[in-house]
């Protein structure tokens, strides 16, 4: 098994006996407590010296750790989930990490090193890592994933093994952070329980005796000991609020600092390698490192190596450390100090050798929506970073800083253009959705960005036409270029299921906007013709309009076939507004109803994958058989495989006699609610 691990690069194998026999010097000891306590995420050093302490001594362990250590305990067959969500700087990640080396014994255990690294790939070596010697269960850890891919891969890959073992063969540890969740959605809170103050406040006064020249700069586990105190972060962060030291623009270590507290405090996860932050150190008097930093910062930053091993990373201690010190130094001035500190990081700490990893960071920083900011439940317009800048010129500068700095990056045109969208500033939004489309062509929801444009251009502009018949002809030719634009849109998703690797569903948003288009002219209608005053714009409006009853049907018809038979998925539902918009645009241009869908269409992959399909008509209870991870029933002697939702799968074994709900969807029979008879 120890060998194994050269070969399983993309998992970060921790193994039964680590560190056995091993012999750690004093030193290396002692920096990986005080790296660990200071804030630094926790190394399988962490865990292994904590169990050569006295049980009155050991880490603790909060009071998530029991049950979901039941969790993972009671998945007895296939490739099971188990989620964690924990708000970030809770201990989230460091009671995963406990729980996989406390089981060690009985697992297989593994972290997924790189969330972004492709499903087929991991599931392939989380397949050998179950597989090699005796088939021995995986428990697999992995962070801030969407899961469903993976452990659908993981299920196809063991199928072609055919094991036959009853053991679960993976159990996914799901541990995701969470800043805005709602008090049902979470596991582990920045909140302790009186027990858990009680050992807190015990842990202190041996860290105290332990490490008397250190422990005040233990911020990582201060922060938690003061149950999360506002009161310690902010006397912590005081030198942010020094009005001398922050007219220091050009003090390096406070750029830098900055710059983390920006990254940290809004991406969670994030960090920078240590290397660049060296270079951006470098001054006219020498060279800096992080090590150099002098206080005021230093102690608020911390460095580690990460699992797995690599280059070594930076980032604040605690995420409220990065929050708090984004919140004091940019008190004086509205948006003004983060967006100075966003430009700084994007041109002098993005522009050499950007890695993967600063690449996502960068990409969240300026174009994640939250869905809980604008307290409706829905995306907000743009990322927190855009909001919080509030000022529109430096919105733009800094777009166009990223756009500088990570060209390859579509969304970031995109992001510029529908911020000059939203602020009714036409010409720039089309030319913006251009590049973006530049950028990405084959990507169709890249390009529904220039037929929005054109579409919100449409309605701005008649409203005008009343008092500006003038404006006629321009409206028309913006009119066919929002249908021109969402037609490419259509022709770009009919295709990407093979033009685009990362093409994951069924792109809908280009029917659904040129309904949108056809219905922003019907309302329009009588005025448009009122001011046709001469035959070359007749012939133009005609030729617009004319086919679009026919056109609308079929679009119409598409929607409503599509979210009649499936759903975004399991737990998700489509927008409302998709079908609405399909139902009135088909009233609209041919005066009747839109019909049900009814019978069953003719399955086409590319229009239904990832997405849940509901069964047709009722279901019925019936017997069947698993056989490596593929269900199986009998009927008239004549034995038929069935189809198993993306949902269900982890529901499924390498063998056993089942009982299922089975039903008819548009791709064939499949198996429903399956159970085991035993």
């Amino acid at each position: 098994m120890q060998g194994i691990g050269d070969r399983l690069d993309l998992l970060d194998i921790l193994h039964e006996d680590a560190f056995e026999g091993q012999r750690i010097y004093p030193k290396i000891m002692k920096k990986t407590e005080v790296n660990f306590y200071r804030g630094a995420p926790p190394q399988w050093l962490n865990f292994y010296l904590d169990e050569q302490n006295e049980e009155s001594n050991r880490l603790i362990k909060r009071d998530g750790y029991e049950e979901l250590r039941g969790q993972i305990l009671s998945k007895k067959f296939g490739v099971q989930c188990v989620r964690f969500n924990h708000e970030p700087g809770s201990g989230g990640t460091t009671l995963a990490m406990q729980l996989l080396w406390d089981l060690r014994s009985s697992f297989r255990c593994a972290v997924l090193v790189d969330p972004t690294s492709d499903d087929s790939e991991v599931a392939t070596q989380v397949t050998e890592l179950y597989t090699a010697g005796e088939p021995k269960t995986v428990l697999l850890l992995v962070q801030d994933q969407y899961l469903s891919k993976l452990q659908k891969s993981i299920v196809e890959e063991l199928s072609k093994k055919k094991t036959s073992d009853g053991a679960p063969a993976v159990v996914i540890l799901h541990c995701v952070r969470m800043a805005l969740v709602d008090a049902e959605d979470i596991n582990l809170r920045k909140e302790l329980s009186a027990e858990e103050t009680i050992q807190f406040d015990a842990k202190k006064e041996q860290l105290r005796t332990k490490f008397p020249k250190e422990y005040e700069q233990f911020h990582g586990f201060n922060i938690m000991q003061t149950n999360f105190s506002k009161g310690y972060v902010q006397s912590s962060c005081h030198v942010f609020n020094n009005p001398d030291l922050m007219q220091q623009v050009t003090n390096r270590g406070l750029q830098l600092s900055a710059c983390m507290c920006l990254l940290n405090g809004y991406v969670t996860g994030s960090f920078l390698l240590a290397r660049r932050c060296n270079a951006f150190l470098q001054t006219e008097i020498g060279d800096l490192t992080i090590g150099d930093i002098k206080e005021p910062f230093r102690h608020l930053m911390v460095s580690f190596e990460p699992l797995g091993g690599g280059e070594e990373h930076v980032r604040m201690a605690h995420p409220m450390i990065a929050e708090q010190g984004n919140r004091m130094m940019s008190s004086r001035d509205a948006g003004g100090h983060i967006y100075d500190t966003a430009r700084v990081l994007l041109s002098e700490l993005c522009q050499e050798d950007v890695t993967q990893s600063l690449t996502g960071f960068i990409k969240d920083l300026l174009t994640k929506r939250d869905k809980h900011t604008n307290g409706q439940g829905k995306k907000a317009n743009f990322s927190k970073l855009i909001v919080d800048i509030r000022n529109r010129d430096r919105c733009v500068s800094v777009l166009n800083e990223a756009i500088d700095a990570f060209p390859q990056i579509a969304i970031l045109p995109q992001t510029l253009s529908r911020f000059y969208n939203l602020n009714s500033d036409f010409i720039n939004a089309e030319k913006w959705a251009k590049e973006a489309q530049h950028v990405d062509p084959q990507n169709s929801f890249i390009a529904d960005t220039l037929g929005r444009v054109y579409m919100h251009h449409l309605i701005s502009k008649l409203k005008e036409l009343r008092s500006n018949p003038k404006i006629l002809p321009e409206i028309l030719v913006i009119a066919k270029n929002a249908f021109t634009a969402f037609e490419n849109e259509e022709n770009l998703a009919e295709n990407e299921h093979v033009t685009r690797a990362d093409s994951t569903c069924f792109n809908i948003l280009g029917k659904s906007g040129y309904l949108q288009v056809a219905n922003t002219l019907f309302h329009s209608k009588d005025i448009l013709e009122k001011q046709l005053n001469d035959t070359e714009q007749y012939s133009n409006y005609t030729t617009l309009t004319r086919s679009l009853p026919e056109e609308i049907k079929k679009r119409a018809t598409f929607i409503q076939m599509i979210l009649c038979y499936s759903k975004k998925s399991f737990t998700e539902t489509d927008a409302p507004y998709l079908l609405e918009e399909a139902k009135k645009c088909y009233k609209n241009y041919t005066g009747d109803d839109l019909p049900d869908a009814t019978g069953t269409p003719s399955y086409q992959e590319k229009y239904f994958r990832s997405r849940y399909l509901l069964p047709i008509g009722n279901l019925v209870k019936v017997q069947g058989v698993v056989r490596n991870y593929k269900v199986y029933t009998t009927q008239d002697d004549k034995e038929t495989e069935l189809h198993v939702e993306a949902c269900q799968l982890g529901c499924l074994r390498s063998f056993g006699r089942v009982s299922f709900d089975l039903g008819l969807t548009v791709r064939g029979p499949t198996a429903y609610n399956i159970q085991y008879q035993d």
